[in-house]
């Protein structure tokens, strides 16, 4: 199987939209920046425009400074590529790409491995589905989600099928009816901490800074020159693309320094 990122990855970019990112719901968009453009196409075209002019107060508040997401299109936009550029038509992302369609929640729950209404099993990188909706279990109880229910965006809930009380930092509590392990990201580093398994083999490293593409290459400077990322000390680096998607991400949102 073609693994876009780990589920250790997948949780710290929805972790890092979530507690660093200022967002808006609206049915459609995929962490598409809140610009006057982007805004104006969410609510005058297409079938949903209608119903997001009821959220069009939030939208306007975060504009030029945020990003747009509907609740699978958090999902999508990170499978996608998103790295939250705001100069970008789509925060970086693409469309339909790395191998996951552009699936509505119903179809993005029926196309994940594993399905379970019991959540005893439940590992962080999961997505959670209820009927109309969809959010991701990041682990200790807690899910992101995009949803114009408390906060109105991304934000991070309680999941009360794991955890009967209130998770510290979280909007509110819902239960869910079933999850599965999402198309494209690798779940078994988090299953087999201890080995190395042929995913981790095939997984791209840069060996050194020169090596790292000039999309990554700005963080993953920054890190070396405040001392984060000392690497052997004769040069290498060895740090894997998944690290360096990640510390984009971060980067971008201002939570590097």
């Amino acid at each position: 199987m073609n693994f876009i990122m780990t589920a250790a990855a997948f949780c710290a970019q929805l972790l890092a939209i979530a507690t660093g990112c200022k967002t808006a719901y609206m049915l459609g968009p995929w962490g598409w920046p809140a610009s006057e453009k982007m805004i104006t196409r969410a609510t005058t075209q297409g079938s949903n425009a209608k119903t997001n002019r009821q959220w069009l107060a939030r939208a306007n508040a975060i504009k030029g400074k945020g990003f747009l997401f509907d609740c699978v299109g958090l999902i999508k936009g990170i499978l996608w590529g998103w790295c939250g550029d705001l100069s970008l038509i789509y925060g970086g992302a693409g469309y339909a790409c790395n191998g996951v369609p552009d699936y509505d929640a119903k179809k993005m729950i029926d196309a994940c491995r594993e399905v379970s209404t019991d959540f005893s099993g439940i590992v962080p990188g999961e997505a959670v589905w209820m009927d109309g909706h969809i959010g991701v279990y990041v682990g200790g109880g807690v899910v992101v989600e995009s949803t114009p229910k408390w906060q109105g965006g991304v934000q991070r809930s309680t999941c009360a099928n794991v955890s009967q009380k209130l998770v510290s930092g979280t909007a509110g509590s819902r239960r869910w009816t079933k999850h599965g392990k999402l198309p494209g990201v690798d779940y078994s580093v988090a299953d087999k901490p201890a080995q190395t398994t042929k995913e981790d083999d095939e997984m791209t490293y840069y060996k050194t800074l020169a090596d790292v593409p000039s999309w990554y290459k700005e963080p993953i400077q920054l890190l070396v020159q405040k001392g984060a990322l000392k690497g052997t000390g004769s040069g290498e680096l060895n740090v894997s693309e998944d690290f360096c998607r990640v510390m984009t991400a971060l980067y971008r949102l201002g939570k590097l320094g």
